[in-house]
């Protein structure tokens, strides 16, 4: 479960079966800092409930985890999210456990009562490295990776203006339970 992982993500899978979209370093020049009364508690996805904790305010730390079943049993899962910012841009950032050095990353907007969560399309992402509008490599099999990212290239990710990579059409949506 990729998003939930970075989704919660923040990190379900992105896409489940498709490519990925990672990065070499996490995205966001900066950590946010984020409120415990703001972020902590239980949240719902269509699909799954979620746990937050917030790890350490100053420099953006959750943990998201949920109960997932594999191999028909129950299963714990969790994931530490980093939460950095650029510019009016939050990001969710989790290391990758099966690719050290690579990170999966979304947009992550929180609202009153709900997060929202929009992951990286890997062909708009793939479109825009084989432009050369922003660094990285597109490998066998369609997974992207980024290269560090300068602010400006981190603004044509995000920017419908400028091609973008994100998927805007299909965002993950988690609504508070309780704290």
């Amino acid at each position: 479960m990729r998003f939930v992982k970075l989704g919660i993500v923040v990190g379900a899978v992105f896409l489940s079966g498709c490519a990925t979209v990672s990065s070499i370093e996490p995205l966001g020049e900066r950590p946010k800092q984020v409120l415990q009364a703001e972020w902590a508690g239980t949240w719902l996805h269509q699909d799954h409930p979620v746990v937050i904790r917030v790890a350490d305010p100053q420099q953006g730390q959750i943990e998201v985890a949920w109960v997932e079943e594999k191999q028909g049993a129950l299963r714990l899962e969790s994931y530490q999210i980093a939460l950095r910012e650029s510019g009016d841009w939050t990001f969710g950032n989790v290391l990758e456990t099966d690719q050290p050095g690579r990170y999966d990353w979304a947009v992550v907007r929180k609202e009153q009562g709900q997060i929202v969560i929009w992951p990286p399309d890997p062909d708009r992402c793939a479109a825009l490295v084989k432009s050369g509008a922003i660094p990285g490599a597109v490998e066998e099999g369609g997974d992207v990776v980024l290269d560090r990212l300068t602010p400006e290239q981190v603004l044509r990710v995000v920017s419908a203006e400028q091609g973008g990579c994100l998927s805007w059409t299909e965002p993950l949506v988690f609504f508070r339970l309780g704290r």
